[in-house]
């Protein structure tokens, strides 16, 4: 599962909070068996993550963030997400309204990596991921085009099975190392304008499901994105795998 934060001074309407808090992703849940035999430690790993996502509200960074923002201490209040975990095989932030363009373009703005999100949002990693801006107008993603190329050099990736119910015991994440040149979106268009349109067919129905305000987007493309890619879907994908899986949206901080 992945335990996240939902904080009242986070991603308020003056000013995001994306990485401000901790996330932690791929924690190991109990089998029946050794949730019945021993609880306390069976459970030990979704307590601890919980204890650390709630504690990260008073982490030095947070207190330093309201204060800058004016906010205060008094009004910070967290609860704590536990989510089933998307298996990843691509990430992404996307901005249904590119905040580098000009007032009324039709561009979005993405960024994406290979695995989980949190090489996306916790600022830790060095290098960059995929910077996409796609043209909403423009269908199949024929308006895509590649901002920066990714130089990242290592994946939040699954160590086992993941996905199904009867495995979600068994599936944890660790960090593991991925050659971004030889990715299909840093060599290959038929790939990018694929992404580019799924990223652009969902941005719009995003915003028009919330009333036309821009959105601020985290989610990700399943485990068969990457064979679906590849060589036109000679990998072994199909189109649905290229359906993304969104996380979470919220109203674009500083948008019209």
């Amino acid at each position: 599962v992945a335990v996240r934060s939902s904080s009242a001074a986070e991603d308020l309407a003056a000013a995001a909070a994306a990485g401000l808090f901790s996330s932690v992703l791929g924690v190991r849940l109990p089998t029946p068996a050794d949730a019945a035999s021993d609880p306390a430690s069976a459970w030990a790993p979704l307590a601890s993550a919980v204890g650390e996502v709630w504690a990260s509200l008073f982490s030095r960074r947070a207190v330093l963030a309201r204060a800058a923002a004016g906010g205060g201490q008094a009004g910070a209040a967290m609860a704590v997400l536990v989510q089933a975990q998307a298996p990843a095989a691509l990430s992404f932030i996307l901005h249904t309204v590119d905040p580098s363009a000009a007032a009324g373009s039709s561009l979005l703005a993405a960024e994406v990596a290979v695995g989980a999100g949190e090489a996306l949002a916790s600022g830790g990693l060095a290098g960059s991921p995929w910077r996409l801006a796609v043209d909403k107008k423009r269908s199949g993603g024929t308006g895509s085009a590649v901002r920066a190329f990714a130089n990242l050099s290592s994946a939040l990736l699954p160590t086992g099975p993941c996905g199904a119910r009867a495995s979600a015991s068994s599936s944890t994440l660790a960090w593991r190392p991925v050659d971004y040149s030889r990715q299909p979106l840093s060599c290959d268009g038929e790939a990018l304008q694929a992404v580019g349109g799924a990223l652009a067919a969902a941005g719009v129905a995003l915003e028009a499901a919330a009333g036309g305000v821009p959105q601020d987007v985290e989610g990700c493309f399943g485990p068969g994105a990457l064979a679906a890619l590849r060589d036109g879907g000679g990998g072994g994908g199909s189109a649905a795998d290229l359906v993304p899986v969104i996380v979470q949206t919220r109203p674009q901080p500083g948008a019209v």
